[in-house]
């Protein structure tokens, strides 16, 4: 997964709103396709289709210019900030917010079949047309049972 990272940080060089194009698409390539992101050719496939200059994201990739980036705010969050989920959001003032309290799913991966979603459970929803939402959404790739959807595949 650490080449995804590098290559979003790589993305934020040419804008935040590309940067978030790419980490969703990246998203969806590993969890929805099952793509194996990790690998050069499948990464670079992703920032094409999301519309990144080629031969910049090409260059700054290659020259592991966000590696370093990358492996200090890692470090950062296992060690100092104690960040246990993802995600989660850290305030300036260090108050942590995990998927739960911002009432977004938690994906459940299991490591025995290579890190593959095998359940999704839905944290409660604030107001009904967010849960409606969230509940259809998920319902499209999952069977639901009791707010714990698990894929079709």
């Amino acid at each position: 997964m650490w080449p995804a990272f590098e290559a979003v940080k790589c993305a934020e060089r040419q804008g935040l709103h590309l940067a978030a194009e790419l980490d969703w698409s990246l998203r969806v390539a590993f969890f929805d396709q099952s793509r194996c992101i990790s690998m050069r050719h499948v990464l670079f496939a992703v920032a094409e289709q999301v519309g990144l200059d080629m031969r910049q994201f090409a260059n700054d990739f290659d020259s592991g210019i966000t590696k370093a980036r990358v492996l200090r705010e890692a470090q950062e969050g296992w060690e100092e900030l104690r960040v246990e989920a993802s995600p989660t959001l850290v305030l300036p003032n260090g108050k942590q917010y995990s998927y739960r309290a911002l009432g977004l799913p938690r994906a459940i991966l299991d490591p025995k079949r290579h890190y593959r979603l095998v359940e999704i459970h839905l944290a409660p929803a604030r107001e009904q047309h967010a849960w409606t939402s969230t509940t259809t959404s998920f319902g499209r790739l999952c069977k639901p049972r009791n707010n714990i959807f698990t894929p079709r595949f």
